[in-house]
């Protein structure tokens, strides 16, 4: 039981780091390419409107962190004290409620959109590899999404 939920949390860490180094990747090309060749050779090479992506990304930058908070909140960590963390007592922190659900799932979807919107505006114009890794990270993305939700039910199955 537990070597099942601990196995999901190690795989849902190193697949949110995988999906941090595709999107700093991602980013990085993005930002190379306006540097070197400005914003309408970009958006008539590959597609992308760099002001846009720039908007997106912001805007889902506050509500991934929305989401967040949400999450923060709805679980009650923020009722947590010193001695409750340095004596590893969590018990008080609660995942099962609506508003950590309703944050998971507005995290989830800003997690989702810029890459979403990267592989449709540049479609058929990204290079192979930068349209490779937009499809790995959203499949991550999915997946990241799902492991929580199906590590509640075995969890619960178990008991």
């Amino acid at each position: 039981m537990e070597s099942v939920v601990k196995k999901s949390k190690f795989t849902a860490k190193r697949l949110s780091a995988i999906v941090l180094l595709i999107t700093i990747i991602i980013i990085s090309w993005v930002i190379f390419e306006v540097i070197v060749r400005g914003f309408s050779v970009v958006q008539q090479q590959y597609g992308i409107d760099p002001a846009m992506f720039l908007k997106i990304i912001i805007g889902a930058e506050i509500f991934f962190d929305l989401g967040v908070v949400l999450i923060i909140l709805g679980s009650g960590a923020l009722k947590l004290r010193f001695r409750h963390i340095f004596n590893l007592d969590f018990q008080n922190i609660t995942f099962d409620n609506k508003l950590v659900y309703t944050g998971f799932t507005i995290n989830r979807i800003a997690a989702f959109i810029p890459p979403v919107y990267l592989v449709f505006a540049g479609w058929g114009k990204l290079p192979i590899l930068v349209f490779i890794l937009l499809l790995i990270e959203i499949v991550f993305t999915l997946f990241i999404t799902i492991v929580p939700f199906e590590g509640i039910k075995i969890f619960k199955a178990i008991k």
